[in-house]
C-alpha cells in the first residue's frame, strides 16, 4: 500500500496537470511527448506538436467499476519526430 506522502503527492499532480489542461481548452498549444522521458535517440524518440488545439477535455471518463481515464483532444498542429 503507497504511503500517504506518495499518495499526496500524486493527488496534488492530478491537480496540477487538471487545471493546467482546463486552462488550455480552446486555445493552440505546443506538446512535447517524451515516451521514456530519458535522452532521445533512435529507439525513444521524442515527438513535438507545435500549433495543436485543445478541443475538448474530460478529466473523468468512466463508469462505476471500470478504469477511470481522462480523453484529451487536440486538433490540427504540425507533427516532428526528434531523434536527436
Amino acid at each position: 500500500m503507497p504511503s500517504t506522502a506518495a499518495c499526496s503527492a500524486v493527488h496534488w499532480l492530478a491537480r496540477v496537470i487538471t487545471s493546467a489542461l482546463a486552462a488550455c481548452v480552446g486555445k493552440s498549444s505546443t506538446l512535447v511527448i517524451s515516451p521514456s522521458g530519458t535522452t532521445e535517440s533512435a529507439s525513444n524518440p521524442e515527438y513535438t506538436i507545435t500549433d495543436a488545439y485543445l478541443e475538448s477535455f474530460t478529466p473523468i471518463n468512466s463508469t462505476i467499476g471500470e478504469l477511470a481515464t481522462v480523453e484529451v483532444t487536440f486538433t490540427g498542429g504540425t507533427f516532428a519526430r526528434d531523434i536527436v
